[in-house]
């Protein structure tokens, strides 16, 4: 048990304390999902949080009810299977200009649907 806390530790402190190069960049995959196609999936996906959260449904609840029921949903509707969503996202994130730009384009959607709902 010592040993395996030890282990931890180790890798613990390894990783805290090597240097992130700002240049570094993952490569992208061969089923990169683009830049809009991203926006989309993100944007149903902040709105189905939003609903649930909304809708009173415990934390818990709310987070299993979106993994396995709207996520899945969300990425069939979209036509992207969830493994290509996951490369695609880690892609973004790894180029963090790049992700704050589509979660930009994220918001300033999300902007102008709450401002319809409020003219209608």
């Amino acid at each position: 048990m010592k040993n395996s806390f030890l282990a931890v530790s180790i890798i613990l402190m390894i990783s805290c304390s090597t240097e992130r190069n700002p240049d570094y960049r993952l490569p992208p995959p061969a089923d990169l999902i683009s830049e809009d196609k991203m926006v989309t999936i993100i944007l149903e996906a902040r709105i189905k949080e939003a609903w649930l959260n909304e809708a009173g449904i415990k934390y818990d609840s709310a987070q299993k009810l979106f993994e396995y029921i709207y996520e899945p949903e969300i990425l069939k509707n979209n036509q992207v299977a969830d493994t290509t969503f996951l490369k695609s996202y880690q892609y973004y994130l790894s180029d963090p200009d790049l992700m704050k730009d589509i979660y930009g384009r994220v918001i300033d959607s999300l902007n102008i649907k709450q401002k319809l709902s409020q003219v209608n």
